[in-house]
């Protein structure tokens, strides 16, 4: 079987490079549901319409932890190919993370920093079923499928996940060192 020469995008439960909304979880909101005057003490400014919502928006979310896993081989159109998720724990003080966009970027280089000036993956994006305001923390997966190519198949590198929320606040990088499956599935390494 030829193999290509990017990490493939799949749409779906499955998708290559994807969030799983299961892995959403929401905590506590921002703002007075039950008749707020529109000041909240921070500063927050009452969206048009009334409704007594406070506006949020003013923190970026934190990335508390990131690992990866390779999930063996999974079925795509164009045949079977290793897939590697990353997990993520990320938390937004101001609740905004019920609309976020991870973005993904490596290097070879393992030096606890990854240059995040390209990438061969699009941003991913998604939303939440909680209120707006209301999802102050998130279990975010992203599965890559790889074809091969770059990055390739039973490789260490240094992976940097950035998330953004609902106002476009974005997190600091979080750097993590792990390895590509191999092109059967199993763990690279």
């Amino acid at each position: 079987m030829a193999l290509g020469t990017k990490w493939e995008a799949r749409p779906g439960a499955r998708a290559g490079l994807f969030m799983l909304a299961a892995g959403i979880f929401a905590a506590a909101g921002c703002g007075d549901k039950d008749g707020d005057s529109g000041d909240d003490g921070a500063g927050g400014e009452e969206l048009e319409g009334g409704g007594g919502t406070t506006e949020c928006g003013g923190e970026a979310p934190v990335i508390v932890s990131m690992s990866c896993e390779n999930m063996g081989l999974q079925a795509s159109d164009s045949g079977d190919y290793p897939m590697l998720r990353m997990s993520l724990e990320v938390t937004d003080a101001d609740g905004d993370l019920d609309s976020y966009t991870a973005e993904i970027y490596f290097d070879e280089t393992i030096d606890g920093s990854v240059l995040a000036d390209s990438s061969p993956f699009d941003p991913v994006a998604g939303t939440t079923s909680e209120a707006v305001c209301n999802t102050t923390s998130a279990d975010l997966n992203l599965g890559m499928l790889s074809t091969g190519g770059n990055p390739a198949f039973d490789t260490e590198y240094e992976w940097s996940v950035i998330v953004s929320d609902a106002a476009g606040l974005a997190s600091a990088p979080f750097v993590l060192t792990c390895f590509t499956p191999k092109a059967d599935g199993t763990d690279g390494g």
